[in-house]
């Protein structure tokens, strides 16, 4: 089930509405979320929603032992089920073939890896899984949560499958209060602004340029110039439309049962630099490298810099940039298990230790300047994920030969206008903002109101088109 689907926007999130907001049933409203959050979830299969279960219990019954606090290797045993079970759904395909280089799928002893069906969305439950163990060894987290109020901390459907990854401390309180919880005007109000906004960049923005580029896809080597450029630009734009909708909508749904999820976008195409693109691009995973294995590395690194006193280059590259370029990649493996993946965290990490060591001359350039480059370095990094590597060359060959003559064609006008209007969207629009705009006049209540009625009917008119989240293969 998809937020982007008639069945669940008519009828699986009105009758969660509908229960939840049943004054008799008040004292089971955390009951029911995380019975809902599990049927939602089950749609993918019960194996998957098992291993959701399994995990929960696991890290809860871990976490609150009494010993729990008193040595880190407890951390390593409570996150050993989640870990175990995402190494195997998302990495066993990619180990084995390392050591077999076919998968291992001609081999009667590696049979239980072949033909894997991923868990939608197993990393970002995996994560928060991983947030709360860590966190309440560091003693941020004081009082351990009751069990259902854990499981749906963990399990809440809006952001269970893509996000955004939730810190504990960030709906402690919402959780704690559920059940005296009473919507406003206000809530629901924000929370259809952010759902409409949201599939409206899902549906009539990211879907119709993957619609678009689709056939490009097929064709790399047959591209002309502007072909080429078209899709990249397209790419970008369509993951962002579809990811930044998915958040939206995630924190809408959220806002109706009186949760603040935390924003994942903060207009990344702005960026003056890779570092400051990276704090706004998918923020609470880059949040939680940060805070999980960026600071630790860092801090040891300039222990051990500080010690050993390797001169300046040494310096750097202890702790910038091999600490940088680990954690890129390690993001680039979590987005997927592929070596195209690896070389594409690689390829950011890259770019952000190159900023870092040229940090100064590059604020001498004009902001502009600064914001183009930054733009351009990160639609090229498409190439390293949007095709296999003879495509990936094929293609490349394609964007670097402005006088290529590729049999494809050229993109028509009305394809330029639209991507033309989806840039000036994804650059310049802050949606938190507009969704939760507030109309100072009645008249511009009525015109801001209606607005979003009718893009909330257009979209329900495609809705029928609509694809599946990308960010859901992670």
């Amino acid at each position: 089930m998809t937020f982007n689907s008639y069945g669940f926007i008519f009828l699986f999130l009105p009758l969660v509405i509908g229960v939840f907001f049943i004054p008799g049933l008040r004292a089971w409203r955390t009951h029911a979320l995380v019975l809902f959050s599990l049927v939602f979830y089950g749609f993918s299969g019960l194996v998957h929603v098992s291993i959701l279960i399994a995990s929960i219990v696991w890290v809860y019954i871990i976490t609150n032992m009494k010993s729990y606090l008193e040595s880190s290797l407890n951390v390593f045993i409570a996150i050993t089920v989640p870990i175990s079970a995402l190494i195997y759904f998302k990495y066993s395909g990619f180990i084995i073939a390392q050591f077999t280089g076919e998968g291992g799928q001609t081999h009667s002893f590696l049979t239980l890896y072949a033909n894997v069906l991923l868990p939608a969305g197993i990393s970002f439950f995996t994560f928060q899984l991983v947030t709360y163990s860590v966190d309440r060894y560091r003693r941020q987290i004081d009082t351990p949560p009751t069990f259902w109020n854990f499981a749906l901390y963990i399990s809440f459907f809006p952001q269970l499958i893509a996000g955004p990854i939730v810190r504990y401390h960030q709906v402690k309180e919402a959780l704690d209060n559920l059940l005296s919880y009473n919507a406003n005007q206000r809530n629901f109000a924000e929370a259809i602004s952010y759902l409409t906004l949201g599939l409206a960049l899902k549906v009539i923005m990211a879907d119709s340029l993957g619609r678009e580029i689709q056939p490009m896809l097929e064709a790399p080597g047959e591209l002309p110039f502007f072909s080429a450029v078209y899709f990249l630009l397209a790419y970008s734009f369509q993951v962002y439309g579809d990811f930044f909708g998915y958040s939206l909508m995630a924190i809408g749904m959220g806002r109706i049962f009186g949760f603040q999820l935390p924003m994942n976008f903060n207009r990344p195409f702005l960026a003056p630099d890779p570092a400051a693109f990276w704090r706004n691009w998918h923020i609470t995973l880059m949040t939680f490298f940060s805070d999980y294995i960026w600071t630790p590395l860092t801090v040891a690194a300039m222990r051990k810099s500080a010690v050993n006193k390797y001169g300046m280059m040494g310096d750097a590259l202890i702790t910038i940039i091999i600490p940088i370029t680990f954690v890129f990649m390690l993001s680039g493996l979590w987005h997927g298990a592929s070596w195209a993946f690896v070389f594409w965290g690689l390829y950011q990490g890259i770019g952000v230790t190159f900023y870092r060591l040229v940090e100064k001359k590059w604020r001498r350039m004009p902001k502009l300047l600064q914001r183009v480059i930054t733009f351009v370095w990160f639609n090229l990094s498409w190439v390293l994920v949007a095709f296999d590597f003879e495509s990936g060359m094929q293609f490349t060959r394609s964007l670097l030969d402005p006088a290529l003559q590729g049999s494809f064609g050229l993109p028509s006008a009305e394809a330029w206008m639209a991507l033309f209007v989806c840039s000036l969207i994804s650059i310049f629009v802050k949606f938190e903002a507009l969704a939760e705009y507030v109309p100072r006049t009645r008249g511009v209540e009525i015109i801001y109101t209606s607005s979003l009625s009718v893009l909330f009917f257009v979209c329900l008119l495609y809705v029928h088109k609509s694809q599946t989240f990308l960010y859901f293969r992670f």
